[in-house]
Order: structure tokens, then C-alpha cells, then sequence
């Protein structure tokens, strides 16, 4: 990994590929406010852009996909901080088969190296993708896992049926809630963002992807955004909202 001083936009590689950041804001609609950015890796061959699902081929061996998950993670966190330390919560997703692989002290090797570069734990928050699969001791161990290690916790909802459980299972820091799973029905989105309060939750609407999106957010009673609508994924981390109407 290339890191000169933390200072400039990092690189790394994997498999023969050249990976970079890129990151996406969380916006505080009252506020006006950026108060978070999400994370994704963006992988190059041959000065050719390629899909993530390039790195994280399911014909890897389950240690490949850990290493690459956790370089991955890593490599946010540095270039997210490479121009000085932020206040704000960086989200960082975790690869499935991570979960499903490593059955023991969730988060200690990303806070370890995190340590080695000077750079905190408190305002990361791992992204869980559905966690409908695991048992309920196993995903409280996982969780618990990460806390003890000084990550917060997001969860991403799959299907609006499950909310209350998840919400009960999880208890994130942060509810993901994809907008286009309710399909404009404003008082389902009231009730999830009423659901993720009283879990001690704040609910994050992801795909604003138009001012109608927006719109619905706002009728929603909804706080937390990110979409298309708002900003686009870029290399270095938004510090000011670039479209609010």
C-alpha cells in the first residue's frame, strides 16, 4: 500500500489489480450537514476501471476474500484520513464470506492496523450486509466482536418485512434503508425511521436518486440521506453539500 505520510490519496493491490477509495457522503438533511461518508473500493487493471464484484470473485478461496476485505477496509480508512484527521464516521462494508469464515475476535486484525497507522477506531462504522442467515449467539458475538474493538455498528435492511427483528438483533448505530424498497409509501418510511429511533437507531435513507426521492425523505420525517440526487462517489470525501432543493 502506498502511503507517503498519509498525505494524498493512497493506492494498493491485490490479485494484479490496482484498488482505490472512493466515497459517497451521508447527509443531515436539518443540519445541512455532511456527517458521514460510505466507502467502496474501486479496482483498476491496465488503466481499465473495473466492477468490485471483479476483486471479490466468488471462485476465490475464502483467505483470498479476507485478505482483500480487510486491505480493502484499510485502505478507506487511510485515504480517508490522508489529508488529516475527520470528524465524521467513515462506513466501511464487510464482505459476507468475512462473516462467514472468521469465527473469532470480529475486528480485532482492521483495529490492530489501524493502531499501526496512528488512525482510530471510534468513528468507523462496519457495514453489515443482511445478517438474516446467521443465528441470533452468532451474529451478538460478531456485533459484540466489533464493539469491544471500538467500531460502531450500520446494518442494511433487505426487506422492510424484517425491520422490527433486525432492529432487535442488531441494535445498530445505523439503519440502512435502500429508498426504493418502498416505493414512495411515505408512512412505511415515517414507521421505519419512528422503529429505528426507539432502538436507539438512526435510519439512513440510501438511492435519493431525484428531487421526488428527496421529497418523500423529507415527508418521511427522515434526518439522514445519501444518493445520486445529493452527490456523486468520488475520490476524495465531500466536505459540503453540493445539491439540497
Amino acid at each position: 500500500m502506498s502511503m507517503p505520510g498519509l498525505a494524498g490519496h493512497t493506492e494498493s493491490e491485490f490479485a494484479g489489480m490496482r484498488l482505490k477509495s472512493v466515497f459517497q457522503a451521508v447527509h443531515d438533511l436539518h443540519a445541512q450537514t455532511v456527517v458521514g461518508h460510505s466507502a467502496w473500493v474501486r479496482p483498476w487493471r491496465d488503466g481499465v476501471a473495473l466492477a468490485p464484484p471483479d476483486l471479490f470473485e466468488p471462485t476465490r478461496p475464502d483467505g483470498d476474500i479476507v485478505r482483500a476485505d480487510r486491505l480493502c477496509r484499510l485502505l478507506h480508512a487511510a485515504s480517508y484520513h490522508a489529508e488529516g484527521p475527520r470528524a465524521t464516521r467513515l462506513l466501511v462494508p464487510v464482505h459476507p464470506r468475512l462473516l462467514e469464515s472468521v469465527t473469532a475476535d470480529h475486528g480485532r486484525a482492521y483495529r490492530d492496523a489501524l493502531d499501526a497507522l496512528g488512525l482510530a477506531a471510534a468513528r468507523v462504522v462496519i457495514c453489515l450486509p443482511d445478517p438474516s442467515h446467521l443465528r441470533t449467539m452468532s451474529l451478538g458475538y460478531l456485533i459484540g466482536s466489533y464493539r469491544l474493538h471500538g467500531f460502531e455498528i450500520a446494518v442494511r435492511l433487505r426487506e422492510a418485512a424484517t425491520l422490527h427483528d433486525l432492529l432487535a438483533r442488531t441494535r445498530p448505530t445505523l439503519l440502512l434503508l435502500d429508498l426504493r424498497q418502498y416505493a414512495g409509501n411515505t408512512a412505511a418510511m415515517a414507521a421505519a425511521v419512528k422503529a429505528a429511533a426507539r432502538a436507539g437507531s438512526q435510519a439512513v435513507f440510501t438511492k435519493v436518486e431525484s428531487a421526488e426521492a428527496l421529497a418523500q425523505v423529507r415527508a418521511a420525517g427522515g434526518t439522514l440521506a445519501q444518493g445520486y440526487y445529493l452527490d456523486q462517489p468520488a475520490d476524495r470525501p465531500a466536505d459540503a453539500l453540493v445539491q439540497l432543493v
